[in-house]
């Protein structure tokens, strides 16, 4: 890394893979969090350390030499709290990897997260934004601001990172997006993979809702509205032909705007037009999936995974 600036890395495994034979060779500190979920396994990464500034990623990220130098810049006002950026999709993935990270990059797929996936329309240098615009795996934390508002819930999994982040904001704290700031993430690929994924993140929305509705968005219900459509609009069709008219209306817009979506950002990112009705499948799962999460979340108890 060519990073200025005293640091340290701790990484928190519960793999049962070659990790520990690999980070043994680097000065890192390596520390086993066996049957931890996330959370608890982050808090317990946080505990270890020293420094007056936290920065989280994933196993499967890739960060660029200056990440940290960069992410501290952002930090001179001591009223931020959080900083982050996109993760992006590495240029070496596979063709349905690349198509999984175009849909999520796509504000039609991903809505107000999108920002997450992608650095499109962003003019600015940086931004202040609320918690979907964050996410852990490409995360900064200044340790001031959880000595006052707590560690990751461990109860709140996932958006685990969206729940600290409202209570982050709630106490006046600012939350950063700096387009430049990025990491390269690894992608579930298309469908199954990826489906799941989703489906977790709308699962830990719901759950979030419920457990702090001050944290609700109507955009966070859209996704489950058209499911329930998707799904009752058949059977609404059979009782009047009015209804039918509609529900095939909508349909057809729905159609419409996918295909519209689809084309517009595998052209803007020069992929190949085999990439589209990829794409399109793509969204359609973050909408459909994502849509039934978030109704698992707001009417189930919900088992947290560990780590592993």
């Amino acid at each position: 890394m060519k990073n200025k600036g005293p640091f340290e890395i701790v990484i928190v495994d519960d793999s049962t893979d070659r990790t520990s034979e690999i980070v043994s060779r680097y000065p890192v500190t390596l520390i086993r969090a066996e049957g931890k979920n996330i959370s608890e396994a982050r808090n317990i990464g946080i505990a270890s350390t020293r420094g007056e500034l936290i920065a989280f990623t994933d196993d499967d990220c890739e960060v660029p030499p200056w990440w940290l130098s960069e992410a501290r810049r952002f930090f001179l006002d001591d009223k931020v709290g959080a900083v982050g950026g996109p993760n992006l999709t590495p240029k070496e993935a596979t063709l349905k990897e690349r198509c999984a990270g175009l849909a999520l990059a796509s504000w039609f797929g991903s809505g107000i997260s999108a920002a997450r996936y992608s650095t499109e329309k962003e003019t600015a240098k940086y931004r202040e934004v609320d918690e979907s615009k964050l996410i852990t795996c490409n995360l900064f934390l200044r340790r001031e601001a959880l000595e006052q508002i707590g560690l990751f819930d461990p109860n709140q999994v996932p958006c685990e990172e969206n729940e600290l982040l409202h209570r982050m904001k709630e106490e006046s704290y600012r939350l950063l997006y700096v387009p430049s700031l990025y990491v390269l993430h690894k992608r579930r690929p298309i469908l199954v993979p990826f489906a799941r994924q989703i489906q977790w993140y709308g699962i830990g929305r719901g759950v979030l809702t419920r457990r702090a509705p001050r944290s609700f968005k109507i955009v966070h219900v859209i996704p489950s509205l058209f499911v329930l459509g998707l799904l009752s609009g058949p059977l609404l069709a059979l009782l009047h032909s009015l209804l039918r008219t509609i529900y095939l209306s909508s349909l057809a817009l729905y159609l419409g705007l996918l295909v519209a979506a689809s084309v517009q950002i595998v052209t803007k990112e020069r992929e190949r037009p085999l990439c589209i009705p990829i794409v399109m499948a793509a969204i359609s799962l973050i909408h459909m999936a994502y849509g039934v999460g978030f109704l698992r979340g707001l009417s189930v108890s919900v088992t947290v995974p560990k780590i592993r």
